[in-house]
């Protein structure tokens, strides 16, 4: 019989930012016991194993829900059946302050403002600055 993984992700999935490392450390059960150490693989999906850790560090660009196997494997090439296991990929908003702290904005009809903004990315992307909705003169 060969080994299953067990200790998995609660309700099978993990959560975080694009700008986190993804780990997870599973185990296994063999109940006639391989002859040598369990190995685990990636069947499909992200990440890689260390010993019983799989890891991922993902980009930008795989924000969404991604789908990984995995399984656990004697060292005669016996290998148990397939876990999945779904890992969402959040994008941080940038944190955007309108006017500097103890900043006052005066704006007087039929004349120029000016307001200086600031904004920071918790994961570090790139910003574009927009107007959207702006009701005042162009």
């Amino acid at each position: 019989v060969a080994p299953d993984v067990i200790n998995g992700p609660p309700a099978d999935e993990i959560v975080g930012f694009h700008c986190d490392v993804f780990e997870w450390t599973f185990g296994s059960v063999d109940p006639d016991g391989c002859a040598g150490t369990v190995t685990f693989e990636v069947v499909s999906g992200p990440g890689s194993f260390t010993d019983a850790t799989w890891s991922w560090d993902p980009g930008i660009g795989d924000v969404g829900n991604n789908v990984v196997e995995v399984r656990a494997c004697c060292p005669t090439g016996n290998c148990g059946n397939i876990y999945s296991f779904n890992v969402q990929v959040n994008n941080q908003a940038p944190n955007f302050t309108l006017c500097p702290d103890g900043a006052v904005f005066n704006a007087s009809v039929g004349k120029d403002s000016e307001v200086q903004t600031t904004a920071v990315d918790g994961c570090g992307d790139a910003m574009t600055y927009s107007i959207h909705g702006w009701r005042g003169r162009r």
